[in-house]
């Protein structure tokens, strides 16, 4: 029997995310544990993607970029992605 758990961690700004387990097991909790971590990067930029458009993303680039979009309706808004 494999367990596995991914962390996600937020600190200074970044996040980071984690996989502890036994790296040599072959169950198929270990197969689908690793093939989650290779869709990480995809999903993350997603995720913060969303996140700023929300207004979720409490950073102090994030919220200047809510500040002029809000001051300026013309501006096409973007998320920031740090």
């Amino acid at each position: 029997m494999g367990k596995y758990t991914i962390t996600i961690s937020d600190e200074s700004g970044a996040v980071s995310v984690g996989m502890e387990g036994a790296r040599q097991d072959k169950t198929t909790a270990f197969f689908v544990a690793k093939a989650l971590m290779r869709l990480v990067p995809d999903v993350v930029i997603s995720a913060a993607r969303a996140a700023s458009k929300h207004g979720n993303c409490p950073c102090p680039k994030c919220e200047a970029e809510r500040s002029n979009a809000a001051q300026d309706p013309t501006t096409d808004s973007k998320p920031t992605l740090h």
